[in-house]
């Protein structure tokens, strides 16, 4: 697996890798309608590109395939982490968050974590500090803020 810098070419691949993990891998935790609130089919992406290039914003790829995504703000907020079906729980993410980690000149790092991937965050030193609920397109979803302190 590579790890590189995020490029503009890649971006509609990302907006389609993030579909997939969240019709494919969220939905066993999130309803139908959740996940096509949370990723509508038809949703213009294109204010990612600029939060990505203001961002420190990682690509993971397994030869040639597009394989996951994160992206972390200059205060170690962790925005989106995303993995390609298929390629789940096998160091993608891990990988992802300890490079973003290891960039990050913060002190902290917190997440507001999907349902499904709150294990993954566990077993990575952050803690859930609270539940929380979302809207997306008027349909509230459920998920938790987590954070990880650095010695």
């Amino acid at each position: 697996m590579e790890i590189a810098k995020y490029e503009e070419r890649f971006l509609l691949q990302m907006t389609n890798l993030f579909e997939r993990s969240v019709r494919e891998i969220a939905c066993r935790e999130y309803s139908e309608k959740e996940c096509e609130a949370w990723a509508p089919y038809g949703r213009d992406y294109s204010a990612w590109g600029e939060e990505f290039r203001a961002r420190t914003t990682l690509l993971a790829f397994s030869e040639d395939l597009l394989v996951g995504f994160g992206d972390m703000t200059d205060s170690g907020y962790l925005d989106r982490l995303y993995v390609l079906p298929g390629f789940e729980r096998k160091g993608v993410g891990r990988a992802l968050v300890t490079a973003l980690e290891s960039m990050s000149d913060a002190k902290s790092f917190s997440v507001h974590s999907s349902l499904s991937a709150e294990p993954f965050f566990r077993r990575l030193g952050y803690v859930k500090i609270r539940d929380c609920r979302v809207e997306r397109s008027g349909v509230v979803l459920r998920n938790c803020l987590m954070e990880k302190h650095v010695p």
